[in-house]
């Protein structure tokens, strides 16, 4: 009976896999009623007897109570091959079809489209405010936001040591707009997050100079 719980796992390994109990129970040629009763109701219920100190022999008996359509003779008689068949038993990936994206890929595409498509307003020059990792002084860098060929909205980044980067710009609904660009040289991977958080109003003051500044939030 040491063979129930491989083959409680070798099922979920294989249902995680996405294989079907009804073809599960077609490989070790049992009815799908009654492998799933096994795999759902015997075998836990076995294990929890077992874990009380129960002998196995006991255990079973506990645990076949809880259903009517499992044979113990049967059962036991064919754990061997069961688990042998399971064991070699495997679900192979499948192929992805032809022409299809990866979802995540796909919807930072989309993204990107969309802020190409709203960008048209926002576009123009920033100027973000930070404090110098390596003096004590205020750093003053600038950055263009622009459409750009290709369905898509580019930024420019002049830091304060001399170095430009050119990245990409997603917008977040209306209020957020996110630049991403690599801070290093290719080909090392070193992401730089800017969030610009555009200020909205219900009811606008009529003096446009009293309209807050674009605040500039930087996520190293």
């Amino acid at each position: 009976m040491d063979e129930l719980k491989d083959i409680y796992d070798r099922i979920t390994y294989l249902r995680h896999k996405g294989m079907k109990m009804k073809d599960i129970a077609a490989l070790v040629d049992y009815p799908p009623s009654v492998l799933s009763a096994l795999y759902t109701t015997v075998v836990p219920a076995f294990l929890k007897n077992k874990a009380r100190g129960m002998q196995p022999e006991e255990a079973l008996d506990g645990a076949l109570v809880w259903v009517n359509n499992v044979s113990k003779c049967r059962l036991l008689s064919s754990l061997a091959a069961m688990k042998a068949t399971l064991m070699a038993a495997d679900v192979d990936p499948a192929a992805a079809a032809p022409g299809s994206a990866n979802p995540y890929s796909a919807a930072l595409s989309h993204i990107m489209e969309r802020a190409a498509e709203r960008m048209g307003s926002h576009a123009g020059t920033y100027l973000s405010y930070s404090v110098s990792s390596g003096s004590r002084a205020m750093k003053v860098e600038p950055y263009m936001i622009a459409p750009a060929r290709g369905g898509y909205a580019e930024v420019w980044h002049n830091n304060a040591y001399g170095a430009t980067h050119r990245g990409l710009v997603m917008m977040n609904g209306a209020s957020h707009i996110y630049l991403i660009f690599n801070e290093s040289r290719y080909p090392q991977l070193d992401l730089f997050n800017v969030c610009l958080k555009l200020p909205m109003f219900d009811r606008p003051p009529s003096c446009a100079a009293s309209i807050p500044a674009l605040t500039i939030i930087i996520i190293p």
